[in-house]
């Protein structure tokens, strides 16, 4: 259910909307425009599922709350240190880690990276493709309960190796443009992800600690990237 913050968000994105023809540029500007954002992931690859709930501030600052997988962990990544707090068992409970965002631990089973994993990443990456091959508009569907715009961005180039994204299909909302619902498809026509986002908020009010991560009576473990398995 949007918010107020995303129904102002909204109101923002139409007083814009007639200067972009390419509904990803529009998209794109609307995650230019925004200071933070609050979404739940599903995530599904026909074998794992995923859910979590993401904050996302900028310059890049990121913290996820695992739902399943691993239910109760949680994450921060620091832009500033390029470093991420790990709680396995969540925050307050040992042990606290710090990694590298590139440490194989934190990698998802599709190469996402936490510094690498916010909409404004999977936007230009969709638009890249676009821009090297086609743009697909399907018009108005139905996306959990509301309507949403499908685009779908595809890649001339049909080489691509596998599991590699060569189709992004996106559900933009037609209020504020912000991703419902991503598929990614590799260039054999294979599914990769699904991903729905939920609940979306748009530059909520944070608590101030919410990416604080220095956890009282605990030291931090570092964790170094070439030891990970």
């Amino acid at each position: 259910m949007l918010t107020f913050a995303l129904a102002a968000y909204a109101a923002v994105a139409l007083s814009t909307a007639g200067t972009h023809a390419d509904p990803l540029a529009a998209a794109l500007a609307r995650f230019d425009a925004l200071t933070a954002y609050r979404v739940t992931l599903r995530s599904t690859d026909g074998h794992a599922r995923q859910e979590l709930r993401y904050v996302y501030k900028k310059p890049g600052w990121v913290r996820m709350e695992f739902v399943t997988p691993h239910p109760g962990a949680a994450l921060v990544y620091n832009p500033q240190t390029r470093e991420v707090t790990l709680w396995p068992r969540g925050p307050d409970r040992f042990p606290t880690l710090l990694l590298s965002p590139d440490n194989p631990l934190l990698r998802g089973p599709h190469g996402h990276r936490v510094n690498h994993a916010d909409v404004g990443e999977m936007l230009t990456q969709a638009r890249m493709l676009a821009t090297r091959g086609t743009l697909i508009e399907f018009g108005t569907e139905i996306v959990g309960g509301r309507p949403a715009r499908h685009v779908a961005a595809i890649d001339a180039d049909t080489s691509g190796v596998t599991g590699a994204p060569h189709r992004f299909d996106i559900w933009l909302s037609l209020d504020a443009q912000f991703p419902m619902k991503v598929e990614t498809t590799d260039a054999h026509g294979k599914r990769i992800e699904t991903v729905l986002m939920d609940d979306a908020e748009i530059d909520p009010v944070l608590p101030a600690a919410l990416f604080e991560t220095r956890t009282a009576g605990s030291k931090a473990t570092t964790v170094p990237t070439e030891r990970a398995p």
